[in-house]
Formats: structure tokens, sequence, C-alpha cells
């Protein structure tokens, strides 16, 4: 290649990057060609920067193949509906008479955006200034042609260089607050409600369950209606609460460790409120604990290894599908656990997951359908439950709790009330 040419490459490489604040996604030094994005903003379109022999339009179509299929793997990790790429060729000559064209072509499925732009040593200025146009561009820091020799190329790589050095932003060392700061902070405060639920007479006293806002049908429908929110706070004797915490420390961390803090808690919240809806639409017992967001959290991860299995399904598919069946058969198993709120946190943890999705990733309409749909069921099973609650209801399994009601002289809420409890 003639010096020009290495002129050319590396002066609107060192524009982009020093001047306009783009930075480089992939360079490959030796063919000329690199690939860059802007940090600022991430409307503008990414730019490919290449060498290529654009005399013959079959080399220009097979070309474009080649970056329509990168660019479709841009979009799918970027999760954007659409990408627009500037194509810009640096050749000797090219197809049209003169030195610069613009060509605009798409994808067949309409999602992928090219402009390709051409600029050759011969047409420099007039090259550049129609470029221009759609980007921010200063010539007047280049070369006149007979000035751009190899000193001049190597200026402009030790400048690159030096700017890329000055810039370099090491990460911040995160401590395990930063990290995992939300589930620490949900184990925390399962705990101390725990405590005070045993200063006021036990956690597996009926009457305490019931003060602290554990899922009772007949309650729920009397107009309590946070009881769909407080049973995941709540635990029923102490390894109830150990086995629990366990569980939200190990899969907790990971899950807002990959999803980041307010994604984890729209999860870990909405996966419990669809688990006490679950067991309030399918069973008439008094019911406690976080296992329904928990198990969300499993749900999470499912996602996870659907969307990304080539990354997920390696590192986590196996370990996440044993420990969900060991969990699932456990309820199966042992009578007094509440398998129905384990089932609906698992299903409402997936569907929120697809709702909130990865974090980095932008927004599409499909997030916005899973939104709507999961609202949709939730507000179904809720009337659905509401429905049930005469009809399913046990009149014999009503006396602990209105009798726990009736010894502190509440007669109003005894009449209400008084369900066995069943763990979650």
């Amino acid at each position: 290649m003639k010096k020009p040419l290495d002129y050319l490459f590396w002066y609107t490489v060192s524009h982009f990057v020093i001047d306009e604040k783009y930075r480089i996604i992939h360079l490959n030094e030796e063919e000329l060609e690199v690939w860059i994005e802007n940090t600022t903003n991430r409307d503008l379109p990414i730019i490919r920067l290449s060498q290529r022999d654009v005399t013959w339009r079959v080399l220009v179509e097979r070309d474009f193949n080649q970056v329509v299929h990168v660019m479709s793997q841009f979009r799918k990790e970027l999760n954007r509906p659409k990408l627009t790429l500037a194509n810009i060729y640096l050749c000797e000559k090219t197809l049209e008479t003169s030195g610069m064209y613009n060509e605009t072509k798409m994808s067949e499925d309409k999602t992928i955006t090219i402009n390709s732009y051409v600029l050759t040593p011969t047409e420099q200025a007039a090259d550049m200034s129609l470029l221009a146009a759609d980007f921010n561009w200063n010539t007047e820091k280049m070369l006149p042609l007979a000035e751009q020799t190899n000193a001049a190329v190597e200026e402009l790589k030790v400048k690159m260089v030096s700017h890329l050095s000055a810039n370099v932003q090491l990460p911040a060392k995160k401590t395990w607050k930063d990290q995992f700061l939300w589930t620490y902070l949900l184990i925390a405060i399962n705990v101390l409600v725990f405590l005070a639920m045993t200063v006021m007479g036990g956690s597996t006293d009926t009457y305490v369950l019931t003060l602290f806002g554990a899922k009772i049908n007949e309650l729920i429908v009397a107009g309590e209606w946070w009881r769909l929110i407080t049973p995941m706070f709540l635990h029923i004797g102490f390894t109830h609460l150990l086995m629990n915490m366990v569980s939200l420390f190990i899969i907790g961390t990971l899950v807002e460790r990959i999803f980041g803090g307010w994604r984890f808690l729209t999860i870990y919240f909405v996966a419990g409120i669809a688990g006490v809806i679950a067991s309030f639409v399918y069973s008439d017992s008094l019911s406690a604990g976080a296992s329904g967001a928990i198990f969300g959290l499993f749900g999470a991860l499912l996602y996870l290894i659907i969307k990304k299995p080539q990354i997920y399904w390696k590192t986590l598919g196996v370990n996440v599908l044993f420990l969900l069946g060991i969990n699932l058969a456990y309820g199966f198993v042992v009578s007094n656990v509440d398998q129905y709120a384990h089932i609906g946190g698992l299903i409402g943890g997936l569907f929120m997951a697809y709702c909130v999705a990865i974090k980095g990733q932008y927004v599409d309409w499909k997030r916005w359908v899973y939104v709507a749909l999961t609202v949709v069921i939730f507000s179904y099973f809720v009337v659905i439950g509401y429905r049930n609650v005469n009809a399913t209801s046990d009149p014999a399994t009503g006396n602990a709790v209105a009798m726990s009601y009736i010894e502190q002289h509440k007669m109003g809420k005894a009449k209400k009330s008084g369900w066995r409890y069943r763990k979650k």
C-alpha cells in the first residue's frame, strides 16, 4: 500500500478516536481495518474503516454480505432493534468516476442500514469535504499529499497510542458491599423481621404470623391486600429462615451480579408476589416464606440459559437444573411446604427476567409485550383467587387463627380468619 493510503487511514482513525470520542472495537493493523463506536452518543452509527478494492461490483457485494453478518451479531448482543454502519472504504481508485460516492443499502430484514463511503488519496480534499456533510470533520490538520511520508504515518500512530494510554480508566475495585448490596440487605430485613416475631411471641405462633402479615386468604379478600407482599419476609421457625437465607445468599449474589441491582430487586419482589398469588389461588392454608422469591431467582437463571445457551448452559445449566430439581422434589415430598408458591415464584421470575433483561441491553417492543402479559396474568389469577376463597375454604381449619384473635380480644378479625399454616 502506498504511503498516502496509510496516512489517510491513520488520520481518519485518529480524528474519530481523539476528536470525536470514539472507541476502538476491533483493529487489524496488518489489513488496515478498524471498527469504532461513539462512547458519548450510542445513537451515532458504528464506523468501519477498511482498505478494500472496490473497483468491481462483485467485490463490493461480497463485502456487504460479510459486514451485514457481523452487524447482525452486534445487534443481537446489544439487543437493539436496528443498527446503522458508516462503512468507509480506502482504496486507490473507485467504481465511480468521481472520487467519492455515498451508497445506502439495507439488509433483507431491514434491521441493518449500511452507508458506504470511499476515500482515495488522489481525491482526498473532495472526499473529505463530502464526508464532512455527515460527520464532524476537520481537514485543516491534514498534511499535503507530498508530505504524507512514513514519518508522518508513524507520528499519527504515536499520537493515537499516547491518547489511548492517557485515557485508560481502570475499573474501580468493588467491595462485596458494592456488588451484592441488595442481597445482603434482603437477608438483613428477613433476619430482623424474624427477631421481631420471636420477641412478640415466636415465629411459629399463629397470632404472631397473622399480625406480621402471613398469607390468609379470607383476610386478603376482606381488604388486607398487603398480605400478597408481606409473606415473603416472614419465616416459620429458625430452620425455615436458615434454609431460605442460605439459598438467597448463594443464588441472590449470582443473579444480582449478572442482572444488576434494580433488575435483581424487580425479579425478586415480583416473583415473591407471584408465589403468594399462586398460593392464594390454589391453597387455603396460612403460609409464609421467601421461597417463592428465591425460586424466582432460579427463573432468572433459566432465562439466561434460554437466551444465551452458548455462554450460560456450559457454566450454569447443569448446576441450576440440578438445584432446581432438588428443591422442587423436596416440596413434593414434604407435606407442609407450599409448592404452589414455589412454582408461581419460578414462573414469575422467568417472566420478569424477560421483562427487564440483562443489564446493558436496550429496550425493545418484545419486553413491553412481556410486561403487559405479566400484568394480565397476575390480574387474572388474583381475580380467580378472590372467587375461589369462599368455595375452597375449609371451616375446620379456622380455629387456630380465630382462637388467637379471641385471646387478643379482637373478635372482629376472629370471625374472618383462621387457617392452618404452610411453609414456603
